[in-house]
């Protein structure tokens, strides 16, 4: 018999340790202390709202922290968020890699995660768009995802805000090319 070999995250315990080390950052503090009391109560909705917030404070935009807030909590419960909320949750986690290929391969595994919702798993589209583009200056491939995700498009209705990301990694591939 083999045994699985994995950890239960406790998040739980990674929220009340956040809530001790922001005590003297009141408004900081504040949103771990929701983030905790919502992950209790399961109020996945109201949850989604502050990692939202959180994710974008500046005060996590250093080290691992948003890695950290990543694997320790995000990760516990995507099953259940919105697939474009996970999305905008993972990009600024994207953002804090320090290696090309490793935020790659974040964002491919991301893009699973979201592949039934067309918008979101775009959104992972145009991001790997732009690491190919910007890090690796790889404008075959980045035109080679342009393709893909115009085709994509044409199934979502409307015109939201991923539309707008990727008319703007069009510009970006248009300026360099």
């Amino acid at each position: 018999k083999q045994q699985l070999d994995f950890k239960m995250r406790d998040v739980g315990g990674y929220l009340t340790t956040q809530i001790e080390a922001t005590g003297n950052n009141e408004g900081l503090c504040s949103l771990w202390r929701k983030a905790k009391d919502y992950y209790q109560r399961r109020l996945w909705h109201q949850l989604t709202g502050i990692l939202l917030d959180l994710v974008k404070r500046e005060e996590l935009q250093k080290g691992d922290d948003l890695w950290q807030l990543y694997t320790n909590v995000i990760a516990d419960f995507e099953i259940k968020l919105n697939p474009l909320s996970l999305v905008d949750m993972c990009t600024p986690v994207v953002n804090r890699f320090d290696d090309a290929e490793e935020a790659l391969q974040f964002l491919e595994k991301i893009g699973d995660k979201v592949k039934a919702n067309t918008e979101a798993f775009v959104m992972t589209r145009v991001l790997i768009g732009k690491l190919q583009l910007v890090q690796f200056k790889d404008i075959a491939k980045t035109k080679a995802i342009v393709e893909e995700i115009d085709g994509l498009l044409s199934d979502v209705e409307g015109v939201g805000k991923v539309h707008a990301h990727f008319y703007l990694l069009c510009t970006d591939l248009y300026k360099l090319e």
